[in-house]
């Protein structure tokens, strides 16, 4: 949550093998319209800092209360210890970030 949004995120297959990272985003408001660029506020990071953009928005178009697609990204190679999805606050003062440890898999 960034005070006025927020974001339900799930990974689908992160497996070194999955050749798309698939998230699942769903984002919710009661004030204001869900009318953000995904693919510009969301960055991928890896345990040394790197950031990767996102390749692909598929869901909603931007509007209303209610936003449910998937934010497709290439997998990092090599393979990182874990990954942060990082989301650039609607209020540009802070970022929502969440952290998902990878395993040999």
């Amino acid at each position: 949550t960034d005070g006025t949004v927020t974001y339900k995120v799930t990974p689908k297959d992160l497996t070194a093998s999955a050749t798309i990272w698939d998230f699942e985003i769903s984002l919710d408001t009661h004030t204001g319209n869900l009318d953000q660029d995904l693919k510009a506020i969301v960055r991928l990071v890896d345990n040394k800092g790197n950031e990767y953009k996102a390749i692909k928005w598929e869901g909603d178009v931007p509007g209303g209360h209610h936003r449910e697609g998937l934010l497709r990204f290439s997998p990092i190679t090599p393979r990182p210890t874990f990954i942060e999805f990082n989301i650039q606050a609607i209020s540009n003062t802070k970022e929502t970030g969440l952290r998902w440890i990878l395993d040999g898999r």
